[in-house]
């Protein structure tokens, strides 16, 4: 139906509008809608059509996206690309049931383990194993760091007996090290006794503070004012560093330097050939 030109720009109009509301059109009458003349801007839907209540996924945008997919939406409070890509990527992480497994397999391991008395060339360490693997950790450091107990026939590797910054103030007994070993590369020897002692490497670098008695070190080393030196062999120049430190009975590959007023003139040999 078309209204008129002149109905669309007249201030007030009265236009008689029904609808018939059967299949086979018989008339206006009581039961149609509109059955009398109304004003035509009070026809409800002549002004303003009725709000939607509800639009189907299908209408939305190309129509791809049905009910269920827009439903998982629900609760959605920012934008979803960027929360997906801050997420961690899946090899960047542990799953709990992993994190399970590896921890069974320590806990099986750590329990096949064995203890009995050490044989001649062995050691133990003794660590205190608590429930935070932080804590194990820093208790197994402290106690590769701290050589402070009694050590018979015990061979060590690189930095063992308090070497690399620790301390070998224990007492070691035909013990044979190797790399920085016994409280060598800044460690501390501060109380240590050594008899009978190698030290297989050439490369040290700690200060002797304890005593030495019949050991053979593979370079020399450098003494503070508590050193005191028995009958041992240093294949290089043993610095007393101008202390109170006593070397005596020793024979050493090259020098003894700054002895200051240390007591050295017991029966010491320097000498190249000394091995």
């Amino acid at each position: 139906m078309a209204l008129p030109a002149a109905a669309l720009i007249t201030p007030g109009v009265w236009y008689e509008i029904a609808v018939d509301s059967y299949a086979t059109p018989n008339g206006v009458d009581a039961d149609d809608v509109f059955p009398e003349r109304v004003k035509l801007d009070s026809v409800p839907f002549a002004r303003q059509a009725a709000e939607a209540g509800h639009i189907d996924a299908a209408a939305v945008g190309l129509g791809t996206v049905d009910d269920t997919e827009l439903d998982a939406l629900d609760g959605v409070t920012g934008p979803v690309q960027t929360q997906l890509g801050a997420k961690a990527d899946a090899d960047d992480v542990y799953t709990k049931t992993e994190v399970d497994d590896s921890q069974g397999l320590q806990d099986d391991a750590i329990a096949a383990i064995t203890f009995g008395v050490p044989g001649e060339g062995e050691s133990f360490v003794v660590v205190e194993v608590t429930d935070n693997a932080v804590t194990n950790g820093l208790n197994l450091l402290a106690a590769y760091a701290t050589a402070s107990g009694t050590f018979t026939n015990c061979k060590g590797t690189s930095f063992a007996f308090g070497g690399g910054g620790g301390t070998a103030s224990g007492t070691f007994t035909n013990c044979t090290g190797s790399f920085r070993d016994f409280g060598g590369a800044g460690g501390s020897t501060l109380g240590g006794k050594f008899y009978g002692c190698r030290m297989t490497s050439t490369s040290w670098g700690g200060t002797m503070r304890g005593r030495m008695d019949g050991c053979h070190w593979g370079t020399g080393v450098t003494c503070g004012a508590e050193a005191r030196l028995y009958n041992s062999t240093f294949l290089g120049n043993v610095d007393l560093d101008g202390s109170t430190a006593g070397i005596a009975h020793c024979n050493v590959n090259d020098s003894i330097l700054d002895a200051g007023s240390a007591s050295f003139n017991f029966g010491n040999l320097c000498d190249a050939d000394v091995e």
